[in-house]
């Protein structure tokens, strides 16, 4: 088994694994230096990933932030004429990241079991969460075998994680720090208390940390400095060129968006950067000033430092926080540390570090994943009893069954908790069945999960605190109309059967149809 802490980001991704000593192993090819490209491109009937998605040869069949709609109701977009689902794309894109990563692991761990601890951005809710984790665990690697979700944790929560194993004085008894993550598509920022030497909850677990607030912004991201950056490009290119060559005759707005982010990048080094955007053979001489790119973006800057700034407030006194630290690549950008240190010059005890901002949140992920032991799982049978049923032999850890739909409006999967079994549960029942009914709006199909505890003691409201090992798909042998209400009963009977049972609320009549069943977090 690897554990692999996987960062999915808006721009880049990347992937670690713990190896010996408590150690982390970055699982990102080294012609990646900036991390996997999450960026996906399509033209000519041809798909492209990587770097090659990257080239400028396909600037205007690309498209970036896919995580980002993902989690707006998992938008389409047509590249070349054809459309495309963002989470479509993003696995695509994330099933090279992992099949790049078992490659590079392959000589140092010798195997293929890939269990994941999924960093997600703040600004997800449940369901966003939720369907992130499933989007990952349906990709099929090269081997054919499936990624397993073993656990979740916030992108902010896992670099913090993976700053206190490096920085952290083992000698405090807790100390509380904020963590500023502006990623390439969003920003997300909390504040957490940390226990180096571990604290015990009423049922004698161990935890290290606890998350104060959070708060982010899915509109505030590395992408948006630079298109502030590329705006101001147009306009000193149309100072040196008359209009009507530029630049909507002769460079591409995704061109000027590749020239601005080299000069983003160049200008944290730098004070001015040249401009190399080409037209009919001349290469203009107009050059771009850090100052300029500040003062341009200087809102955007404003929005983040007023967000550190509130998490602060709310966290103090009570929690007195020591330190800022700042990842994501964005925080790479000069002006972030600058501004986020003048806001807090007067404030005594707060420090503003940089910790590793591209890669602590797939080592804190990583660190923070640990492996569900076999003997924990319920053992599942694979045959069917009758079209639409399937059967657990025992249940060792509590078991939540959830029905799933697709809103009409919102086209967001949502899910309806209908059953909770307590751990330690045994077949057969001696309380008979444990049912329930819901109304979903399908034209075709059902669907419910079930999902197994990975804690001894599970909140229904914590996703976190559950792993799906199961998913049933009743087909409907006849389509129904769009917004039609389908009543669905899921019951669990004295010997651990799960039947689905689907009928129209108005007529009272079973709607006939048939099951498949997948198997998620087990090996049979």
């Amino acid at each position: 088994m690897i554990l692999i802490g996987l960062d999915g980001g808006n721009m880049y991704a990347f992937a670690s694994a713990m190896g010996k000593d408590n150690v982390t192993v970055d699982l990102t090819d080294q012609i990646y230096p900036y991390g996997y490209p999450t960026s996906f491109a399509y033209q000519g009937g041809k798909e492209f990933y990587g770097n090659q998605a990257l080239s400028e040869r396909y600037a205007e069949y690309r498209k970036d932030l896919l995580k980002k709609g993902i989690q707006n109701y998992d938008e389409t977009f047509t590249l070349d004429g054809k459309t495309f689902r963002s989470s479509e794309a993003f696995a695509k894109v994330i099933k090279r990241v992992l099949d790049n990563a078992l490659r590079i692991a392959d000589p140092i761990f010798h195997d293929n079991d890939i269990h994941i601890c999924l960093a997600y951005p703040v600004t997800f809710d449940h369901e966003n969460v939720m369907y992130y984790k499933d989007i990952i665990e349906k990709v099929t690697l090269s081997n054919g075998s499936h990624p397993i979700v073993d656990r979740i944790i916030s992108e902010p929560e896992a670099a913090i994680l993976d700053y206190f194993h490096n920085h952290g004085d083992k000698n405090v008894t807790e100390e509380t720090v904020i963590c500023s993550d502006l990623g390439g598509g969003t920003y997300d920022v909390c504040s957490v208390t940390a226990y180096p030497k571990g604290r015990k909850t009423t049922d004698n677990r161990l935890y290290h940390s606890i998350t104060r607030h959070k708060d982010g912004d899915a509109e505030v991201g590395g992408k948006e400095y630079t298109k502030r950056l590329a705006d101001l490009l147009i306009k000193k290119l149309n100072k040196e060129y008359s209009p009507s060559k530029f630049p909507t005759r002769e460079v591409s707005r995704e061109r000027i968006m590749q020239e601005a982010e080299k000069i983003k990048i160049a200008l944290t080094e730098n004070d001015t950067s040249t401009i190399d955007l080409p037209v009919n053979g001349e290469f203009p001489t107009s050059i771009v000033t850090r100052k300029e790119f500040e003062d341009a973006t200087a809102d955007l800057t404003k929005k983040i430092v007023a967000k550190i700034r509130a998490i602060y407030d709310k966290t103090n006194p009570s929690n007195k926080v020591s330190k800022i630290i700042l990842v994501g690549g964005g925080s790479n950008m000069r002006v972030m540390r600058s501004s986020i240190e003048k806001e807090f010059a007067s404030t005594p005890g707060v420090k503003v570090v940089m910790h590793e901002p591209s890669l602590s949140i797939s080592r804190g992920a990583a660190r923070f994943a640990q492996p569900i032991p076999a003997s924990s799982r319920p053992k599942t049978k694979t045959n069917l009893v009758g079209n639409n049923t399937g059967h657990i032999t025992t249940v060792r850890r509590s078991l939540a069954i959830w029905v799933e739909q697709n809103d009409p409006v919102t086209k967001v999967t949502k899910r309806n908790m209908c059953i909770m079994v307590q751990g330690g549960s045994e077949l057969p029942y001696t309380k008979g069945k444990y049912e329930n009914f819901c109304t979903i709006y399908s034209t075709d199909t059902a669907d419910c999960s079930l999902y197994e505890a990975v804690v001894d003691n599970p909140d229904i409201n914590k996703s976190e605190d559950f792993r799906k090992i199961l998913h049933l798909y009743f087909h409907f042998d006849k389509t129904v109309p769009p917004n039609t209400p389908i009543d669905i009963k899921i019951s669990i009977d004295n010997s651990g059967n799960i039947t689905e049972y689907v009928r129209d609320p108005a007529t009272k009549k079973e709607i006939n149809g048939k099951s498949h069943i997948s198997y998620s977090n087990y090996k049979q």
